[in-house]
């Protein structure tokens, strides 16, 4: 009778099993699963774009030019001469990075 009774609840088992799992099935089924889209987003990002400057040569000096026995007024007129091209070469530098400057400015301005 113990048997019995085992074989009688293990029956029952499988049979609630099989319910269940007959259960979940048909629920799927009446549910459509979800579905994954694509979403396109537009955020804007502020980075840094380097500026294009452009490589400057170095000037020509006249001092490069004078020898160990040049007169003291051509070494005088070479250094004034060389002042006056690298005081233009440093304004040139300049110009161009206040060009950059400005630009990355306008591009901050944009995201706000």
């Amino acid at each position: 009778m113990v048997a019995a009774m085992r074989r009688a609840r293990g029956v029952q088992a499988a049979a609630m099993l099989a319910c269940a799992i007959a259960g979940c099935a048909s629920a799927a089924s009446r549910t459509p699963a979800p579905m994954a889209r694509p979403m396109m987003v537009e955020v804007p990002v502020l980075h840094e774009t380097p500026c294009p400057v452009p490589a400057l040569d170095d000037p020509a000096l006249p001092v490069a030019a004078l020898k160990p026995g040049s007169a003291p007024g051509d070494t005088m007129r070479a250094y004034a001469a060389s002042i006056v091209i690298l005081k233009g070469a440093v304004r040139q530098r300049d110009a161009l990075l206040a060009g950059c400057a400005s630009g990355g400015k306008q591009q901050l301005e944009q995201f706000r």
